[in-house]
């Protein structure tokens, strides 16, 4: 239990450090004198206001000492007797490479030429290159870029030049031109909304909605307008395929209308058909009936005695109901 509190303590007196230099008089023994940021931007104080986001030395927030002096001292007053657990110093990010200004040149007084034509900038001493020109690469920056590469470091990449072709190795400048649908020095821009090809001095056709063709061979991607056909929907249909096309609508109408003429016509002759059957039926029906009735008529006469079967009433069946021939039949 003791060691935990102990612990507790050390963690709460860690967090009880505070800056006690914040805001406090600070002095330099050599201000800054020379030309560029103004007095105020590197001034003594600026090393004791907290400020800390920008330690540039145009951040007014970083002290900066005179040049040719071969001390720098600074100091800062806390106005009291303090007991200092720790001193925390930010430099300024400024990195800078002493050498000589001007490229290509090197030596004690950067009155030497860097032996290498192509570079950038070498050894102050040695005269070994360190770096090529725009263009350049190599141990020795004898090698230009390639491969569809140029500029500083051979990191930039050529645009569209005409046939794969190589651009400068300096500039990226396309020596033979650009592909159909590129334009600018270095091949990197479409052509504008409405032309494509080479130089991108084509105008797009009839494209369907007013869209835009392909920059690089003018196709209309969704179509062409009514009365144009074609890849580049560029050609206007001819009358004479205007009138193909209203004939052969007018076919297909006349087709249509033939069909549906006969088909009217077989329905009339199906409809007499059924008539006519059924008038047949209604016929042989009614025929059916009348039979049936003169098969019924009195088979048999009765007298007072006794009933004498006729034997002419086969006979009366053959007549099919002629009155005559039934009224002459004589009784016994």
């Amino acid at each position: 239990m003791f060691t935990l509190y102990i612990h507790v303590g050390l963690v709460m007196l860690s967090f009880a450090y505070e800056n006690i230099a914040l805001k406090k008089p600070a002095y330099q023994q050599y201000p800054y004198t020379g030309p560029g940021p103004a007095k105020h931007l590197v001034e003594a104080s600026n090393a004791v206001d907290g400020l800390k986001t920008n330690l540039s030395i145009w951040g007014g927030q970083c002290v900066l000492s005179d040049n040719d002096k071969q001390t720098a001292t600074w100091w800062v007053n806390l106005t009291s007797i303090l007991s200092i657990h720790h001193v925390r110093s930010y430099y300024r990010t400024e990195v800078y490479g002493w050498g000589c200004p001007t490229p290509g040149q090197n030596g004690p007084d950067c009155s030497t030429t860097c032996p290498d034509s192509n570079c950038r900038y070498c050894h102050n001493e040695t005269g070994s290159c360190l770096r090529c020109k725009p263009g350049y690469h190599g141990h020795r920056c004898e090698l230009e870029c390639v491969n569809g590469q140029y500029g500083d470091g051979c990191e930039n990449v050529c645009g569209q030049c005409a046939d794969f072709s190589q651009c400068h190795h300096v500039n990226g400048v396309c020596l033979s031109g650009c592909d159909p649908g590129y334009t600018g020095k270095g091949c990197t821009q479409t052509c504008e909304p409405g032309t494509y090809g080479y130089k991108c001095g084509e105008k797009c056709g009839q494209c369907e909605d007013q869209s835009k063709c392909f920059h690089t061979n003018g196709l209309c991607l969704t179509g062409c307008r009514n009365g144009y056909h074609g890849d580049l929907c560029k050609t206007l249909e001819s009358p004479k395929d205007l009138c193909d096309v209203s004939n052969g609508w007018q076919s297909s109408f006349y087709g249509v209308l033939m069909v549906l003429v006969l088909a009217v016509i077989w329905i009339g002759f199906l409809m007499v058909y059924i008539v006519i059957l059924r008038k047949l039926k209604r016929r042989t029906s009614n025929n059916k009936i009348q039979m049936e009735n003169s098969n019924s008529y009195i088979t048999h006469i009765e007298t007072d005695d006794h009933v004498i079967v006729s034997e002419s009433y086969m006979e009366l069946r053959n007549f099919r109901n002629d009155q005559d021939n039934y009224e002459s039949i004589d009784f016994i």
